[in-house]
């Protein structure tokens, strides 16, 4: 799980929708976010083994939701001069 984190926080409905788990994917490319948003590529793959393992660990119920938070890396210029 290098560079992704995992935070469990309660939700005020508590026993209907059960608990909230934020994974921090940090800064990815923008090709990386878009093939995320068409389930496909590593990110994907890295959220599928992350939630694997929290349910393995016990620390992931039926009930409870994933969300991942990734931020677009800016634009890298190429600056001559």
């Amino acid at each position: 799980m290098a560079g992704t984190t995992a935070t469990t926080e309660a939700t005020d409905a508590g026993a209907e929708t059960g608990a909230m788990i934020v994974l921090d994917l940090g800064k990815r490319s923008k090709k990386k976010i878009k093939r995320l948003r068409r389930g496909e590529g590593s990110l994907v793959a890295k959220i599928d083994e992350t939630v694997a393992q929290l349910r393995e660990d016990g620390e992931l119920a039926d009930g409870d939701v994933v969300v991942a938070i990734v931020k677009q890396k800016p634009k890298s210029r190429l600056r001559l001069f």
